[in-house]
């Protein structure tokens, strides 16, 4: 990870549609938030998702038809990432999440550009942060929308964790990150975004609607 005032730690994952990114910093306290009817279903799927392999990554690939992870035993490979405690929905990133999808939908293509100035517009994040971005339609089967598929988020986490073309495995280590406490995740338009931080404390005031 990358201290205050060096260069960010960008990855590109050309061949796979995704991107991931993270680095490092110094800020403020921790908030308490105690409702999340902001988000959506299907990001709260993601967030379930998203907990459960960090609690029992062997588990979870059992569970989701993940046996081999780049030539090792997927819950080997993950576990070799490390375990991590659940992660905790922050509608400061939640709106940070949103406000990226939204205009990587409006401009039709995938970046981590701004990184630090939007996870900064709606609170302010301590020590680190990573975020990983993607195609909404990563998660979609044949049988219906996103809406309609209560395994839709499984399916995004899935695909995040395969890293596919990505050399260093960028989103598995966002994801497995213990140091990642708080997330934010959107599911809007054409992208989905997760926004990882290893603290945060959102604005005061901040319903989760400010990007509608």
């Amino acid at each position: 990870m990358q201290k205050k005032n060096e260069s960010r730690f960008w990855v590109c994952a050309r061949g796979a549609a995704l991107l991931f990114a993270s680095f490092a910093l110094s800020a403020c306290s921790m908030d308490a938030e105690v409702s999340d009817d902001y988000m959506h279903s299907q990001e709260r799927q993601i967030i379930a998702a998203l907990n459960e392999v960090r609690a029992d990554p062997g588990g979870w690939c059992e569970r989701n038809g993940l046996p081999m992870l780049d030539g090792t035993p997927a819950g080997e490979a993950l576990h070799m990432t490390q375990t991590a405690g659940p992660l905790e929905s922050k509608v400061g990133l939640f709106l940070s999440a949103k406000y990226w999808t939204k205009a990587m939908t409006a401009s039709g293509q995938m970046s981590h550009d701004a990184m630090n100035s939007r996870f900064s517009k709606y609170g302010s994040w301590e020590r680190k942060i990573g975020e990983n971005v993607g195609p909404s339609s990563i998660g979609v089967q044949a049988s219906g929308p996103p809406d309609s598929d209560n395994n839709y988020g499984a399916r995004v986490v899935n695909e995040f964790i395969r890293d596919r073309n990505v050399d260093g495995k960028g989103h598995r280590q966002n994801i497995m990150d213990a140091d990642f406490r708080y997330v934010g995740i959107s599911l809007n338009g054409g992208f989905v975004a997760m926004e990882f931080a290893a603290g945060y404390t959102s604005n005061p005031g901040l319903t989760g609607h400010e990007e509608d």
